[in-house]
């Protein structure tokens, strides 16, 4: 399986009925409508894959069923149809493929809504239209196929031009779905879903309410959660506690009566002695005294000021497909951890967006936080519900706003953001934002009509949370602490130390005769136009390029987004004299480089394809190689092959780490620049460099 058959699969041809967005995000229609996100076909294609896959076109005119547009697909198809033969209507063969179409989108359109929305139903009907039918890959191919998918990613595979014309992949999309009219009956569609057979008539059933889950009781809800037998739920408590004490949550106002700061209302005898009329200060200290035990002295009673209006959270959860996975646990952890830092007086309610409207959300028991993880609504889009939320008029309440969500890049969002910050700042109240990301980085900021900002902020390592724990007799496991033990997190979960033994042998540079040479410690890192890689270390500069993966000398220059290595100290004070050192660059939370000062460099980035992790070997001037983390066993390992550990491991063409590397330079580049360490302009014979204190100059 190669690139070509991944663009023959998942590329249309121009001007057919279906396209991709241009950042490779969604699929569209041919009138602008989206189909689906990339996420959503990419898991539904990794669910139909180990029984077949179907033409990818197929899926998406059922994709298009499922939204009640079976017209606009049966329609569009005629055209084309006819378009591609050059006559005003479709030919014979195609005009009775087409009227299958029909009845099949037809048939879908006319399901419960149940059996049609969601990822979950949407997956289980196109595995049982397709079951059985002649017009799939075999299961090998369609494995080997999405893993081309992944390795390329969409941008780079929609750029090319598939091998197939618009009649020739028409012709395939309805053949595979006259395939499933022929295998189907079609009336008996609803059973057949429900419950895995068509000959019987399904008659609702009583069914009896619930009865509430036995373990609640009056205990903080957080409290109740802790102490589920559930794990899951457990570490939803913990996550949720971690963050009431990460951020710096605004508290309602004190009592402010009890400081001077109100006027003179009354004179009475009793109160503080800093109270006392000047003129009782006028008798001598036995009288003074007197009058103050008989409760004869005068003291000024001050006006007590109006408290402030008493305050209410409200608490807006985002829903949709870009928070389903781990977004989803961290945003209810959130929603509990706010609604439990409320203070006593201070009222609180949660409203979760469903679709264009945010709707009310009790979360009070365990029940209610279990039936919450099942709230998947795919709508990604949140902009038409926040400009539709309308603050309630109370002049003694002023409304405290909380958004849960992930960061939005889009200008509309933002827009709609901005408009709702002013409505709350209009109602007396105020707009905060929290955002939340797939790898746990935290941010809390508070939103005006001047702007955004940064309250506080932080990272919460997923593992550490919903890490099952060891049994009781479990041994400790051998090597434990080993050198990495006293690491900060990020280097202890790395993917590539967790493998026993590790992917690569280190080499011994320096130590014996004719050893490869390792690059110096690393002061920065940037990338240049074609993508490549350079870095600046002690001894001078080096880049990586691709296919090849070989560090050589360089003298490049014009470098963006250009980032310092800082050491990354150990969290123990002490720590083994042959432990490895480690060096980190980082353009935010979710793109960092990390230097092991044996010779090995990882990149590890998490962008709209999910999470990656690769290491290289940083051996200069000689074939070196790469090993990625959640690749396929047997497909992890590329470049020479010498280097592989174990010496058996086969390895794949360093071409196929390109994607990845091109992925992590985007990245990277869209970062703010930070010019360090780099010179602004090349020369023809050698690099000119700012050095930062306490740098070796580049001896060439």
């Amino acid at each position: 399986m190669n690139k070509i058959a991944a663009v023959n699969y998942i590329t249309p041809p121009p001007r057919y009925l279906w396209r991709w967005a241009d950042d490779g995000t969604a699929v569209e229609w041919t009138a602008d409508a989206t189909v689906c996100l990339w996420i959503e076909l990419h898991a539904l294609l990794n669910y139909l894959a180990p029984h077949g896959l179907p033409p990818v076109g197929s899926v998406i005119m059922i994709l298009m069923a499922c939204q009640g547009k079976a017209a606009v697909v049966f329609s569009d198809a005629m055209k084309l149809s006819a378009s591609s033969t050059g006559a005003e209507q479709p030919s014979s063969p195609s005009r009775r493929l087409l009227l299958r179409l029909k009845e099949v989108l037809e048939c879908i359109q006319a399901l419960p809504a149940e059996l049609r929305t969601g990822l979950s139903a949407r997956a289980h009907l196109l595995r049982t239209l397709f079951e059985d039918v002649a017009n799939k890959r075999p299961e090998e191919d369609s494995r080997a196929l999405l893993e081309q998918v992944d390795i390329w990613g969409i941008e780079d595979l929609a750029k090319e031009q598939p091998s197939f014309g618009c009649g020739a992949r028409l012709l395939r999309d309805l053949k595979a779905i006259a395939g499933v009219y022929e295998r189907r009956d079609l009336p008996r569609l609803e059973p057949l879903l429900r419950i895995g057979l068509e000959d019987v008539d399904v008659q609702p059933a009583p069914v009896p309410e619930p009865a509430g889950e036995q373990g609640e009781s009056s205990l903080p809800l957080l409290r109740q959660l802790e102490e589920h037998r559930d794990t899951e739920v457990a570490a939803i408590a913990g996550l949720a506690r971690r963050m009431v004490a990460m951020f710096a949550l605004p508290r309602p106002a004190g009592h402010p009566q009890e400081l001077p700061v109100g006027g003179i209302s009354d004179i009475t005898n009793r109160g503080p002695l800093d109270r006392l009329l000047p003129g009782e200060l006028a008798y001598d200290d036995l009288t003074l005294t007197a009058r103050l035990a008989n409760n004869e002295a005068l003291f000024y009673r001050r006006d007590t000021p109006p408290d402030e209006p008493a305050t209410e959270r409200v608490i807006l959860m985002d829903t949709g497909i870009h928070l389903w996975g781990t977004p989803r646990i961290f945003a209810l952890a959130a929603v509990l951890g706010l609604q439990a830092g409320a203070a006593e007086a201070e009222g609180v309610r949660v409203l979760v967006r469903e679709g264009t409207a945010f709707r009310p959300l009790r979360l009070d028991s365990v029940a209610a936080v279990r039936n919450c993880l099942t709230i998947l609504h795919p709508e990604p889009d949140p902009e038409e519900a926040l400009s539709g939320f309308a603050m309630e008029e109370s002049p003694v309440v002023r409304p405290d706003v909380f958004f849960v969500s992930m960061a939005w890049q889009r200008e509309t969002v933002r827009r709609a953001l901005h408009e709702l910050a002013l409505r709350v700042a209009a109602s007396g109240g105020r707009f905060y934002i929290l955002t939340i990301s797939r790898t746990g980085a935290l941010e809390l900021s508070i939103r005006t009509a001047s702007g955004t900002r940064i309250l506080s902020g932080g990272r919460i390592d997923p593992d550490t949370i919903f890490r099952s724990p060891p049994d009781a007799g479990d041994k400790p496991v051998a090597g434990a602490r080993d050198r990495l033990f006293n690491l900060p997190e990020i280097i202890r979960h790395l993917g590539f130390y967790r493998q026993k033994p590790m992917p690569f042998r280190f080499p011994d540079a320096g130590k014996t005769p004719g050893s490869p040479q390792l690059m110096g410690v690393p002061v920065s890192a940037g990338f240049d136009s074609s993508n490549t890689l350079v870095i600046r270390a002690s001894g001078g500069y080096w880049e990586l390029p691709v296919p090849h993966i070989l560090f050589k000398n360089t003298g490049k220059a014009m470098l963006s987004s250009v980032r310092p290595f800082t050491p990354l100290l150990p969290e123990a004070e002490t720590e083994p004299p042959d432990a490895p050192v480690f060096y980190a660059a980082e353009w935010n939370a979710d793109c960092r480089l990390i230097f092991d000062s044996r010779g090995v460099l990882h990149a590890v980035f998490h962008d709209m394809h999910g999470p990656v992790e690769f290491a290289v070997l940083c051996l200069l001037n000689n074939a070196t190689a790469a090993w990625v983390h959640r690749w396929p066993e047997g497909k992890q390992h590329l470049g020479a092959k010498a280097w592989f550990h174990p010496p058996e491991a086969e390895g794949q063409s360093a071409v196929n780490l390109t994607p990845l590397m091109q992925r992590f330079s985007f990245m990277a580049r869209s970062a703010l620049p930070v010019q360090i360490g780099f010179a602004s302009t090349p020369s023809s014979t050698q690099t000119s460099t700012t050095v930062l204190p306490g740098t070796p100059r580049n001896p060439g």
